[in-house]
Formats: structure tokens, sequence, C-alpha cells
């Protein structure tokens, strides 16, 4: 197919599809490129002037999402960052001199990024270091240390090799530490844990490990064995059990590590008082679970788009009608819990039936038109028996009249 129009002053041009993931785009001046979901020839789109910030915005309008490590190591993605995962961003450090990500667990003169090199920069940003804990500064690092690379490696055609840098996760920890601390901002993870909110509200979560095996083999009725997941907004994680229909897709492998998914109706188990989520003395009284978890069912978990917004979803109604309704009954899963929304579409609107209780405890179904004429029935029959009650006590007044006058 092939389209050309104009709307609003931007130019559509014309499209000619080469394969399923590749297209040849005539550009403007007769120059002619090739535009995938890996952007095979990305540096016709950047721009050295940009900023890093408009580089990404560009890049996550145009969707150019990237999955290739040989893509990767050709636009200068560095092994650090091709390595960096949620469970090893804590131990990301920064070379003294490049500035490139290395693996560093202990403390040295020549990286950047421990909890003391963090601390000195926040000072001197204007923090109050005592405000924070090891914990907190060591919570956000890692999660933004893996956004970071998760940004690069993703948009690797602009932003490779410079993305993931110890000047911004300063930024995005200063960015935290006025949002959160300062200005009193909860995310949802934290209000569910801290017993605040319902966490039953509809959220975007992240899939960051799965602390179960899978078998490979599974079945929707089997509810023997639940998977047990970890999730996260971005900001702090939690535990999730799944239902069996639920533990059955990461069996399959449709629930991964990396998959947002929109949680709803979940319910949250072990935490009667509300705990912090940096508090790891906690131990609910609940058999193989030694954290409070969240409770979810397949009917109302969706999976989520990859530039779906992580956190709480207060545009309920945008929710509603691109998420978590239910558009078919096929889509119902048997054994899947609630179902937040199910969308219908009237066909026919029949009138009001009755039931009519007769001899031998007989139901008999009557039309609005028949049950109006049974109540106008009993009505006649209820003015009959005044009628003929009323004429009994007259005569009975009248006869006692009578014998008076005659005495």
């Amino acid at each position: 197919r092939t389209c050309s129009a104009r709307k609003q002053g931007v130019s559509v041009h014309k499209v000619t599809p080469i394969h399923s993931s590749t297209y040849s785009i005539d550009m403007p001046k007769g120059q002619s490129i090739e535009l995938s979901h890996t952007l095979n020839r990305s540096e016709n789109f950047y721009d050295p002037q940009k900023s890093l910030s408009t580089t990404v915005e560009e890049a996550y309008r145009r969707g150019a999402l990237c999955a290739s490590v040989d893509k990767w190591v050709q636009h200068g993605v560095d092994d650090i960052t091709i390595q960096v995962n949620n469970q090893n961003a804590i131990d990301v450090h920064f070379d003294a001199i490049t500035g490139r990500p290395v693996f560093s667990s202990g403390y040295s003169s020549k990286y950047f990024g421990s909890i003391a090199d963090i601390k000195r920069s926040l000072s001197k940003r204007g923090c109050d270091i005592d405000a924070v804990s090891n914990l907190w500064i060591l919570n956000h690092k890692r999660w933004i240390v893996w956004n970071l690379a998760c940004y690069e490696r993703s948009f690797c055609s602009f932003v490779g090799g410079r993305y993931l840098s110890y000047e911004r996760l300063l930024r995005r920890l200063e960015g935290r530490y006025r949002k959160e601390i300062c200005g009193g901002y909860r995310p949802i993870t934290r209000m569910v844990l801290n017993k605040d909110a319902a966490a039953s509200l509809p959220m975007v979560l992240i899939v960051t490990r799965n602390n179960t095996q899978p078998t490979g083999e599974s079945k929707l009725d089997d509810r023997s064995s639940h998977v047990k997941l970890r999730l996260t907004d971005g900001w702090y994680d939690i535990d999730a059990e799944l239902d069996s229909p639920l533990s059955h897709f990461v069996n399959a492998g449709i629930i991964r590590v990396g998959t947002k998914l929109l949680v709803s109706n979940a319910k949250l188990r072990g935490a009667e008082d509300g705990i912090d989520p940096l508090d790891t003395t906690y131990q609910c009284d609940l058999q193989n679970n030694s954290r409070p978890y969240l409770s979810l069912t397949a009917n109302s978990t969706r999976l989520a788009k990859w530039n779906c917004k992580l956190g709480l979803i207060r545009n309920i109604q945008e929710c509603d009608e691109k998420f978590s309704v239910i558009k078919k009954v096929s889509d119902i899963i048997a054994g899947g819990g609630c179902i937040p929304q199910l969308r219908l579409m009237i066909l026919r609107c029949y009138p009001m039936m009755y039931l009519e209780k007769g001899p031998n405890a007989a139901i008999t179904p009557l039309s609005e038109a028949e049950e109006h004429e049974r109540v106008a029935e009993i009505e006649r029959r209820k003015l009959q028996a005044i009628e003929k009650i009323y004429e009994q006590v007259r005569c009975e007044v009248a006869k006692v009249r009578s014998i008076d006058e005659c005495i």
C-alpha cells in the first residue's frame, strides 16, 4: 500500500513495503532510507546538535526499538550496559576518567557510584543526605541504572554508548529526592504496602524476577502450584502470586522478565498493619511467604504496551477504554477471578416478565399485559367481596333497626 497526505502541516511521504518489518520511505529531496523496528540506518535521523533528552523523545516517538546484540555493539553500547539487569544494576559504577560503566562491588578511587560518592554529589546539589538512608540510595540507584541501560539498549541507534552515565544517575536521584522526600510523593507500591491505598486500584507494573522455576508443562486447572513473581513500578518492588491461568502464561513464556502488566482487583496478603517497602526485617505469618505479596488473577490482569507509564493509572476512563474492558465473552477465563468490566451490546429489549405461583406451587410465566389483567381481576374480586360484606352489614343494621322500632 502507498499513501501520501498532509495533516496539520506535517507531510506523510509515500511508503512502499519491502517486507514485514522494513519499509522504504521516499523523502522530499529524493533521499531513500530504510526504516524498521531496529532502524538499520539510523544515522540519517541522528542529529548531534540535539540534546540527549530530545533524541530519546524522538526515538520514543518513532518506536525505534532494538533487541539485537549485534546492533547494540554496532552502535557503541558498552559491554557492561549490555549485561546490566535489575539484579546487578546495584553494582554498576562509572570510570572516573572515561565515565564508562563498570561492575564493582566495593569502593575504589578509580570509580564513581558508591554510596559515599552519591551522598557527596547529592549534598553538593543541595540535598539533605541525613534525610535519606543508604538503603534508599541503593534501591533507587538499582531501578534508575536498569532503566537507563534498557533505554540505551532499546534506542541504541540514537543514544548508544551515551545514555547510561553517572551524571544522569545523579539527576534522576536528585529528582526522586525532590519529589519523594521534599514533595511527599509516594508511588503506588509504597502506598499499597503502607495500607494507604487499595491494592485493587489499576496500576502498571513490570516483571523483574521469576521466583518460580518454569516446569514447561502446565494445565489451566492445576492449582497445586502458583508462580511467584517480583514486580515493580520503577520505585519499589513487591512480590506477587499468580493464579493458575496466569501461571500457565508464565510457563508458556507469554509473561517473562521485562513484561509490563496492567493489574487491577489485586489483593494484598500478609501485611495487616502496613509496612515500609524498604523494611527488610518484616516477616509475615503466612506459610512460604516471607514478604507481603499481591494476589493476581487472570481476568483482572492484562499485558500492557511497551511504552505504558509505570505506576498508578489516574485516568480511570482511559484505563477503562483501552485496557481493563473485556470485549469478548470468549476472553473470560474460567477460574480466572473477578471480571473488572465487560463490554456488551444490547441486541433486543424484551418486556417485563412476571412469575405467578399457582396451586401445587406451579409457576406460570406471564407477560406484562397478562399481569395487568390478573391484577385487574384481583382488584375486581376485592371490590366484589367488599360490596358483598357491605351488603351483609347493611342488612344486619336494617334488621336491628326494625327490631328496635317494634320495641
